[in-house]
């Protein structure tokens, strides 16, 4: 409570009668200043009442909020006056009370200004007050002025009303001021009059009407949300009140309402030491800071909007409406340490702004929705947003679309809460999947910078398509397996464990110029439908082999270079095919090694081998018509039987190492252009078959009769070969000597 200066104030006036004076003639009179207000050029408290009515002062009781500037500096400044014997009506337009500020011979510049006041957002605004010169010889004039941002005079740049001879009867002056509904305003009474006597004014009313809901603000100095004094007008918030923090403010109720909820820049809004809920039923705006202490977990459950231009540091945000609700902060403002929830699984969660969310988690709410549970969430269609996790937080029990925007710098994890999974989402920084029960979904998802995993084995699901133009990779630790329904795009390096196609209709696998994807294990569950190779494409060290887990042993997938491209699939030396039915479609195999011991076998047609192909099992088949060799054809260094049921091209080198064998079975043609050397060939067909010798073959050759029951006769051009009456006639090699039909009668 002020003191209260009362001050008599006795005034000689020279009263002008029928001839003019050069001073102030008045008869005697006794004015009272009633109080004296307090001279502020800082922060003023803010005012907000109850209802319609935000500001209704005539000076009768105590006056809270209000200062004043004395610039003319002469020491008369505006105060509160009462009446005493002074005519009725002189200083107040009702009650005995009003506002007054004594004259400066050199001119007044006197400003009289209200508290901050909070307006609701979609009111019809008035403001008004009643004012009167003292004398009506003595015409006063002022300035009304307005400010969003403080109450020193510069901060009052627009005038709203310059008033020249105010007259001697009591006027009112009223403004509209609906277009700053939704902000805090002060306004300011500037007299202006020159060598005048006593600008006088009463019943200042600010009332706010229509749409939008009362607004309380708290005074500068804060307290407990219970305690009326914390707030100006000393009434504690309901849920159908706005809130204005405007200081320190602590949430000390389990269960604290509100409507909107603004925090100023500057101000902080925290808790006592027991855990507590502040419910706001419509939006939240964080100008200043949001914490709690170290005791136990504040809650922000909003209905509707989070705008974040501040400090937030608090344990958890449920947004509780099942409307959508967005969430959006200011350039460089970050929300530290929150769970972020959503109640409602239809409606949508949208960051409507590039965000950052430090050591935060966003999951389903475990005790309103159970587990197992997801909400939607959206990056804000058209804008490209990034939502930037900063190497610290998760997403789990979530369904993100980014709309074409980015994730940046997420932890995916989700074992227990129904699952995350991202759509049509670029994603940046480090994304780590840290759950088995990840997916993404819809054909968008693409790897900007790198994806990768934590410590442990995991399995990405993927049910659409999926494009890398970063890194793909996983740690030392364990395998990291991207088990994909569509397609696959690597524009970037890819170096993980596994990929297995899960779709049942056809994939393709292809990739830009100069990428290459490493350290591979490359399998498809369904054995009709077809992986393609829908570009040149290179694999280093990795394996194209049946998955046992899937498909059991002795199964295998069918794998195209896509028709009528010539692509090439180039294994690098270092790469197999096991388990495999590969159908070139003329297109190129090239540094193969040809390996599947258990899975089924391999098999090739329609393909050109290029590079150094290798046969490293005795599993492996050449079908069809068409399996040329363009450059090497080899084994490893083990012996080896290559199956070839079609018919087999030489336009380059086939040999054997020097380690063992290399048996070739033949029931096709064969067809040799080029060199083939120190190898066993067996012609064992059930037709008529060909050998084109274009260049000797310097290898063991033994043409197989069919099974017989009795003896065999070998004939040349259809002449017996003296002793040939085995089952096989072996030749050492096959020169153009040797040219002819041979035959085998057998009984």
């Amino acid at each position: 409570m002020k003191n209260l200066i009362r001050t008599t104030l006795i005034v000689t006036l020279i009263l002008v009668l029928s001839f003019p004076l050069m001073g102030r003639e008045k008869e005697k009179i006794t004015l009272k200043m009633s109080r004296q207000i307090p001279q502020s050029v800082g922060n003023i408290q803010p005012l907000t009442a109850t209802g319609d009515t935000l500001l209704n002062e005539s000076f009768e009781g105590t006056v809270t909020g209000w200062s004043y500037i004395d610039n003319d500096g002469d020491g008369n400044h505006w105060g509160i006056y009462e009446e005493d014997d002074a005519p009725p009506d002189t200083f107040a337009h009702t009650g005995l009370r009003g506002a007054a500020v004594h004259w400066n011979g050199s001119g007044n510049d006197d400003w009289f200004i209200t508290p901050k006041i909070g307006i609701a957002s979609g009111k019809t605004v008035e403001f008004s007050f009643w004012a009167r010169s003292y004398l009506s010889s003595f015409l006063e004039s002022f300035n009304v002025k307005i400010s969003t941002t403080g109450n020193s005079i510069s901060d009052f740049s627009t005038r709203i009303d310059s008033v020249v001879d105010v007259p001697f009867a009591w006027t009112k002056y009223t403004y509209d001021l609906s277009s700053y509904a939704g902000d805090s305003v002060t306004i300011a009474v500037q007299c202006v009059s020159v060598d005048e006597y006593y600008l006088v004014t009463d019943d200042y009313l600010l009332t706010a009407t229509g749409g939008g809901s009362p607004t309380i603000t708290s005074t500068t100095t804060g307290g407990d949300w219970n305690d009326t004094l914390t707030w100006i007008g000393h009434v504690v918030p309901t849920a159908s009140d706005d809130v204005i923090i405007d200081g320190l403010v602590s949430v000390n109720l389990s269960d604290t309402l509100c409507n909107n909820l603004t925090i100023n820049s500057g101000d902080t809004l925290t808790k006592d030491n027991n855990g507590r809920t502040l419910n706001v039923a419509g939006d939240f705006t964080n100008n200043g800071t949001i914490t709690e202490n170290n005791y136990s977990e504040f809650t922000i459950a909003v209905a509707g909007d989070i705008v974040n231009n501040g400090n937030w540091d608090i344990a958890n945000i449920i947004f509780t409406g099942t409307s959508d609700n967005k969430i959006s902060m200011s350039n460089g403002n970050t929300i530290n340490n929150a769970g972020i929830s959503k109640v409602d699984s239809v409606s949508l969660l949208i960051i409507g702004s590039d965000s950052k969310f430090n050591n935060c988690s966003f999951t389903n709410d475990y005790y309103m929705q159970g587990f197992g549970n997801t909400y939607q969430m959206q990056i804000e269609n058209g804008t490209g947003y990034t939502l930037d996790l900063m190497k610290s937080s998760t997403i789990g029990g979530v369904k993100l679309n980014g709309n074409s925007g980015f994730l940046k710098d997420a932890n995916l994890n989700d074992d227990d809460n129904g699952g995350a999974s991202l759509e049509n989402v670029q994603l940046k920084g480090v994304v780590s999947v840290a759950s088995n029960n990840i997916t993404f979904i819809g054909n968008d998802v693409v790897v900007v910078d790198t994806l990768s995993k934590d410590n442990n084995g995991r399995t990405l699901n993927v049910a659409g398509d999926f494009t890398n133009n970063g890194t793909i990779t996983e740690d030392n630790h364990s395998e990291f397996t991207i088990a994909v329904a569509g397609d696959i795009i690597n524009n970037g390096n890819w170096d993980i464990a596994n990929i297995i196609f899960t779709g049942t209709s056809d994939n393709k696998i292809s990739m830009s110029s100069g990428n290459t994807i490493n350290n591979a294990g490359i399998s498809k569950v369904d054995s009709v439908s077809l992986l393609i190779i829908g570009s040149d494409s290179k694999f280093n060290n990795c394996s194209f082999t049946n998955d046992y887990y899937m498909q059991g042993f002795g199964n295998t997938y069918q794998m195209q270079i896509e028709n009528g491209t010539g692509y090439t699939l180039d294994l690098m030396k270092s790469s197999t095919i096991g388990g495999v039915k590969l159908n070139g479609n003329s297109g190129f195999l090239k540094d193969a090694n040809l390996n599947d011991d258990d899975n089924g076998g391999a098999s090739l047609e329609n393909v050109q081998l290029k590079g150094v192909v290798s046969v490293a099992s005795n599993n492996i088949t050449f079908i069809g018509n068409d399996v040329v060799v363009v450059d090497t054809l080899s084994k490893d260094n083990n012996g080896r039987t290559l199956t070839v049921e079609g018919n087999l091209t030489n336009n380059g080198v086939i040999y054997e190492d020097n380690y063992s064998e290399f048996y070739f079975n033949i029931t096709g043609n064969l067809i040799n252009n080029k060199i083939f050397k120190d190898c066993e060939i067996n012609i064992k067909g059930d037709v008529n078959q060909e050998i084109e010798v274009n260049n000797p073959i310097v290898s063991t050759t033994k043409l197989y009769a069919m099974k017989g029951t009795g003896s065999y006769q070998w004939k040349h051009d259809g002449v017996n070969i003296s002793g040939e009456t085995g089952e096989y006639l072996e030749f050492d090699s096959l020169n153009y000597d040797v040219l002819g039909d041979y035959v085998c009668s057998t009984d």
